[in-house]
């Protein structure tokens, strides 16, 4: 290998990292420069706002709603609440990340007093834009701790590549350039100060700023998300030999100068959450995700979490394959670190299982294990490193291209992400028009088929879903007794005429609650506007004695010979007996 001196090798570090920030940077501007702002494509928007709020509440309004702008909290997709009449600014969010923006936020403070620009209380275009800014900075200064780490245990060319993979091959850039305000860039970023901070302190015990960066890099990711927590079990057990290291950390951990810098430091950002949580509620402990808990943590849902077509983990990021080669390979060779990768995967994916939503919402991909990418890009770096000086020329020629191939891929899907997935749980004839919106299979002709097995919210936001009985999965849609019908599938006329379909068939799994007549309603229904210019009916429900058990009822409806274009068909269901009912796995096909 040519000799380079130490400024030739600075000179192209910086060259890698100014191309992945300008292209970053020009990849969040082609997405968002014609979004516009205070809608649901823009920086500040739903959860994003949430976590955004403590700022303007702190600078701006002091914390008083009635000072915000007019209707701010719909406008930005009620991420937070504003109580009037109890006089709170309510968000479920801890306020990490508003802390780890505030200095662009002052920035653009700063910025639009010196150039006259509205500052609009916080909510200005300027102020979107620079959170956009900032999260490519972070994601930046995370990639940079994260190739310095790789360094020290791989060759230079294995670092660059497994870090050009951990951001462009992963949902990783989603969650910089297009959603810049969740908090997993900057929970990356941390992880990363983290490691980095570890590897120098274990290298020196005496490393009072290393130890002190270790403090800081832990309090501030929890702040920014409580589950970061497990982030901890890695000061204790990272590239450990024996158990007399553990006990030695221990010791490290409990030295009073340590151990005090800790206390201080947690002390110092955990209490203005605290002191939030008081004015909120009137309590300093407060668990502000009411409704929402780990409730499947006796029946976790894995396989969903790796491979569902709802925002699964490798299906959505297939390069993690990779990553699951290696540690395999480390597993395999003993290797330090490999027990506790395969045990923080594991614990993670039973984690994300465990939640009431495993799909985390409005994702592209488990964006849950972003951060933790720090920790799998090591066994991802071993096995490209153990390919590249012992595979053929021919063969790691193929390893790139399967590399090319998934990272294209990735950025195809992100850039062309609807930001939701409007399907169920393994509705993979949705995920094929989604690979063919984005230009990866532009062959496939969409069908009309739906399915729902109303485990999606997204699907189900007007929809009475409840979890207490299901016939797959953990929801079905709980239709009480004698009330309105539900509108269980809707299609615009446009989109059907012309395909030479002549009948629709409806089928879904129907239990009885209580032992009571049941007789429910399925019905084909045509609108034109509000006006009903086609309906047929068909009866379900008296044949079923037995309740508490599912029972599968198929229809099938004719289609009248011509639709108007801008007539909507709908299927409605309706509960007109005495006991509730619960309808699963509901079926749309047009033949």
């Amino acid at each position: 290998m040519k000799y380079q001196n130490p400024a030739q090798r600075k000179l192209k570090e910086a060259a890698f990292f100014l191309l992945i920030f300008f292209l970053s940077l020009g990849l969040y501007l082609k997405i968002h420069i014609n979004q516009g702002y205070l809608n649901w494509e823009s920086e500040i928007y739903g959860d994003k706002a949430g976590y955004y709020v403590y700022l303007p509440s702190v600078f701006f309004y002091h914390f008083n709603p009635n000072l915000f702008p007019a209707g701010i909290d719909e406008k930005t997709g009620f991420g937070f609440q504003l109580d009037t009449i109890n006089h709170k600014v309510n968000t479920k969010y801890p306020y990490g990340v508003s802390l780890m923006v505030s200095p662009f936020f002052g920035i653009s403070c700063l910025i639009s007093t010196v150039s006259g620009l509205s500052l609009m209380g916080g909510f200005a275009p300027l102020f979107h834009r620079m959170m956009g800014f900032s999260a490519i900075i972070y994601l930046v200064f995370g990639l940079w701790f994260l190739k310095k780490m790789l360094e020290r245990k791989f060759s230079s060319r294995t670092a660059c590549i497994t870090t050009l993979l951990i951001y462009f091959a992963t949902n990783l850039i989603y969650y910089t350039v297009s959603e810049p305000l969740m908090s997993h860039v900057y929970s990356f970023f941390l992880f990363s100060l983290f490691l980095f901070s570890l590897d120098r302190f274990l290298k020196d015990e005496n490393n009072y700023g290393a130890f002190f960066l270790i403090c800081l890099s832990f309090v501030l990711a929890i702040i920014v998300r409580p589950v970061n927590c497990i982030l901890f079990l890695l000061y204790f057990f990272w590239d450990i030999r024996s158990g007399k290291e553990i006990l030695q950390r221990v010791k490290n951990l409990f030295r009073p100068r340590y151990f005090l810098t800790f206390i201080l430091i947690f002390t110092l950002f955990i209490l203005p959450q605290l002191f939030y949580w008081k004015y909120l509620t009137g309590n300093y402990f407060h668990y502000s995700y009411a409704g929402e808990s780990f409730s499947d943590w006796n029946h976790p849902r894995i396989l969903e979490v790796w491979f569902s077509t709802l925002n699964g983990l490798f299906l959505y990021t297939p390069v993690l394959l990779i990553f699951l080669a290696g540690l395999i390979l480390m597993l395999m060779k003993r290797k330090r670190n490999s027990l506790l990768i395969l045990f923080v995967f594991l614990l993670m994916t039973y984690m994300a299982g465990s939640w009431h939503q495993w799909y985390f919402g409005c994702s592209y991909g488990q964006r849950t294990f972003i951060e933790y990418y720090v920790i799998f890009s090591f066994p991802a770096g071993f096995f490209l490193e153990w390919t590249i000086t012992r595979w053929k020329f021919i063969f790691r020629g193929v390893l790139a291209l399967v590399l090319s191939i998934f990272t294209v891929f990735n950025i195809q899907m992100m850039y062309y992400y609807e930001k939701c997935f409007w399907g169920s749980t393994w509705d993979w004839n949705h995920f094929e028009w989604q690979l063919k919106k984005a230009k990866i299979i532009p062959w496939f002709e969409k069908d009309q088929n739906f399915s729902n097995d109303y485990e999606n919210r997204i699907l189900t936001l007007s929809m009475p879903v409840e979890d207490t009985l299901s016939h797959s999965g953990s929801h079905a849609l709980y239709l009480r007794a004698d009330l309105f019908p539900y509108c269980v599938y809707e299609k615009p006329a446009k989109d059907l005429i012309g395909k030479g379909y002549r009948q629709v068939e409806a089928s879904f799994h129907v239990l009885k609650y209580y032992n009571r007549p049941l007789d429910g309603v399925a019905s084909c229904s045509i609108y034109l506007g509000k006006t009903l210019v086609f309906e047929q009916n068909a009866h379900f429900g008296k044949d079923i004695y037995t309740h508490g058990e599912w029972m599968e009822k198929t229809f099938l409806f004719d289609l009248p010979p011509k639709m108007n274009s801008f007539a909507v068909l709908r299927l409605h269901i309706q509960n007109n007996g005495s006991s509730d009912l619960f309808i699963d796995d509901l079926k749309v096909r047009f033949e």
